[in-house]
């Protein structure tokens, strides 16, 4: 979990940023992430995951 440092109102947007270690092997890779509330509960878009693609060269 990446926990926010503020409360964030309804309606209000936020950003976020996270720092990955890629891969050690080249390729393309999927990350599906979902939003939740404190209680785990997923929220958003109809509970739809953030789809993150990342591409790893050599």
């Amino acid at each position: 979990p990446i926990p926010l440092t503020a409360l964030v109102a309804p309606g209000q947007e936020v950003d976020v940023s996270v720092q990955f270690t890629a891969p050690t092997t080249p390729g393309e890779y999927t990350g599906y992430w979902t939003m939740v509330n404190a209680a785990g509960i997923p929220f958003g878009q109809r509970g739809k995951q953030l789809i993150v693609k990342i591409v790893v060269q050599q």
